[in-house]
């Protein structure tokens, strides 16, 4: 017995298909919209552009810390001595073999992990490996060594004790080659594709916020005599925030107050 609710068939020929009309874009509203793409880009890039330098320069300090761990494992190992610029045999500091060892660097190569070393360094921008040399991206400050008018604090063994402020006075740092930093920035900091140049060694890597080039925010991670790292301008490492030259020179010389 077929079902009372059973409708009836209705013809295919029944159905009205209807398609909606489409009023595409004019030019002048397409142009207005890439206008306001190309605003919204231009306020957004400076934003995203800070937020990686600020990122980057955040692993770097880290990077920095890491490495005054294993400058405080030395003390303790090796007291009372900091770990030397450069030893009697001609070894500097990141050739060390007790420092190599704290940090953990392999003993078949004479690199670092690239991870450990700045991202914006030279070392890192130009790898060829993933072990690229320390010296090109931090460096360990030289000044203590340098003048003859330094007299019996000029030695590249510095003992625990003889640290006045310590926590004024660098240690390590950005470096732009040579594994060494002065107090005299030579004004070639910028160029981190030729550290090659014979005086760029010994010039301090101010290579964080430096856009524009040489503003007033560039500035360079510093590890200092105790241990703690901060991000540090230009500006107060050269002497322009100092009353006087020989101020400045108290900032990179460990004996001074």
């Amino acid at each position: 017995m077929e079902s009372e609710c059973r409708r009836p068939a209705v013809p295919f020929t029944n159905f009205k298909f209807q398609v909606s009309s489409f009023n595409p874009f004019t030019l002048i509203e397409l142009l207005v919209v890439i206008a306001i793409i190309s605003i919204l880009m231009a306020l957004l890039l400076p934003a995203l552009y800070r937020a990686k330098e600020v990122a980057k320069c955040i692993v770097c300090a880290g990077n920095l810390r890491q490495i005054g761990i294993a400058e405080n494992l030395y003390v303790v190992d090796f007291s009372p001595y900091y770990n030397p610029w450069e030893m009697e045999n001609g070894v500097k500091w990141y050739d060390n073999e007790a420092f190599r060892e704290y940090m953990n660097a392999p003993k078949d190569n004479s690199g670092y992990p690239i991870g450990i070393l700045c991202a914006n360094s030279y070392a890192v921008l130009h790898a060829t490996s993933n072990y690229p040399g320390m010296s090109r991206s931090y460096g360990r400050n030289h000044e203590n060594t340098r003048r003859p008018e330094y007299g019996d604090h000029r030695s590249v063994y510095i003992a625990i004790n003889a640290v006045q402020s310590p926590s004024i006075h660098p240690l390590d740092m950005d470096a732009m080659a040579g594994g060494e930093t002065t107090m005299n920035d030579r004004g070639n900091f910028v160029d981190e594709n030729n550290p090659s140049d014979s005086s760029k060694y010994g010039a301090t890597a101010y290579r964080h916020f430096n856009r524009p080039v040489r503003s007033s925010a560039s500035s360079a991670n510093v590890l200092y005599f105790d241990m703690h790292v901060q991000t540090t301008l230009r500006e107060y490492l050269t002497g322009k925030y100092m009353d006087w030259a020989t101020e400045t020179q108290r900032i990179w010389l460990y004996w001074w107050k």
